[in-house]
């Protein structure tokens, strides 16, 4: 079974380094927040879940 974890608890539980456990983020993107190089195969955004932007 699968759940999805708030960027709130992924920070409490130390799940900074994605490489070392995996984890489904689930929360919204925010708005205007997504940035993508021309130069990278990468995309950055931040997520909110409208109460705190992490």
């Amino acid at each position: 079974m699968v759940f999805y974890v708030t960027p709130t608890v992924a920070l409490e539980k130390n799940f900074s380094n994605p490489s070392k456990k995996k984890f489904r983020l689930g929360n919204l993107v925010l708005e205007g927040s997504v940035i993508h190089p021309a130069s990278s195969p990468e995309i950055e955004f931040i997520v909110t879940n409208l109460i705190t932007d992490d």
